[in-house]
């Protein structure tokens, strides 16, 4: 039984493109599964926040009052702390927050702004070292993951309480 070459160019032709389908509904869940995790990053850190601080002291998406372009440079989670001084809370997902958060902080410090500020990681094992390392000489507290939850407890809770 002969089999002719057009019947297995066919059979080839037809595998490749299922392998392909395959591949490309590998990496559509990848992509879901790195955008759910981003997108409940807040929400997680938010509830956590939640849970420690009464909710009338937290002010999502805070924006500083008396500075040039504050709207430019709000705020994760202001809360209100110890003597009257604000606590910037700020959640770091990833490379670019972070930069982002740098750029905030050092603002504020040129501004001349009163605060405290903590911030929380997603993952600092994935913000690279100069990043880091920036983002430290102007920041405050920092908790390395969300799973760290009684280092966040206790250093919120020395701020805010």
């Amino acid at each position: 039984m002969a089999i002719s070459s057009w019947n297995v160019l066919t059979q080839l032709s037809e595998a490749a493109f299922r392998l392909g389908q395959a591949i490309t509904r590998v990496y559509d869940l990848t992509l879901l599964n790195r955008s759910r995790v981003a997108s409940t990053f807040y929400e997680d850190l938010q509830e956590q926040v939640g849970a420690l601080v009464s909710v009338e002291k937290i002010h999502k998406n805070f924006v500083v009052a008396g500075i040039p372009n504050a709207d430019h440079y709000p705020v994760d989670f202001c809360i209100d702390g110890k003597n009257n001084q604000p606590l910037f809370l700020f959640g770091i997902p990833n490379r670019d927050k972070a930069r982002l958060t740098t750029i905030f902080l050092q603002y504020f410090i040129q501004q001349k702004v009163d605060f405290d500020s903590m911030l929380v990681f997603a993952n600092q094992e994935d913000i690279p070292r100069s990043d880091l390392a920036r983002l430290s000489n102007v920041g405050g507290d920092m908790i390395s993951s969300l799973n760290a939850e009684d280092d966040f407890r206790r250093k919120l809770l020395k701020k805010v309480a």
